[in-house]
């Protein structure tokens, strides 16, 4: 699975819906804890 934010293939990732379209987004855990932005498919961005 690819972080939508670094991009990079974990494992590891945290899945949560967008808060806009409902999309699934995916980011690795140190992306998550250090706020990393993330844009998803619809163009909602969130920290």
């Amino acid at each position: 699975m690819e972080c939508i934010s670094c991009a990079k293939e974990t494992a590891e990732v945290v899945k949560f819906p967008c808060p806009n379209c409902s999309e699934t987004i995916l980011r690795c855990g140190k992306c998550k804890d250090l706020s990393i932005t993330y844009e998803c498919k619809c163009g909602f961005k969130g920290p």
